[in-house]
């Protein structure tokens, strides 16, 4: 899990203050605990649009550039994917959202 979670990039982010990178860490988590909602995502390619913006954002916060570049790319080209693409890039991303999920638990257990 080496690089899924750059720790003092998100706390730069978050005017490095662990209090603050924690707070939004566990927002982070509250979000997205359950994973991506598939079904909601390939059957609305506009809000999956929207989805994919604000994971890209949030993932670039906390430091977690692998899934937060994942994310611009399939916003990027997101409706331009067949369905079955389309669903292939949503299992990417859930694999690399479950690897980001056990590596902000470990940091979380880690500081506590």
């Amino acid at each position: 899990m080496t690089g899924v979670l750059d720790i003092n990039q998100g706390l730069r982010h978050c005017n490095n203050d662990p209090a603050i990178y924690v707070a939004v860490l566990q927002q982070f988590l509250l979000q997205y605990r359950d994973g991506i909602n598939t079904t909601t995502w390939l059957a609305d390619p506009e809000q999956a649009k929207i989805e994919l913006h604000t994971l890209k954002g949030l993932c670039a916060t906390i430091g977690a550039l692998p899934l937060s570049t994942l994310a611009a790319h399939s916003y990027q080209h997101w409706s331009e994917l067949t369905a079955n693409d389309a669903k292939d890039e949503l299992q990417q991303l859930s694999l690399e959202l479950q690897h980001l999920i056990r590596a902000i638990d470990n940091y979380l257990n880690k500081i506590n």
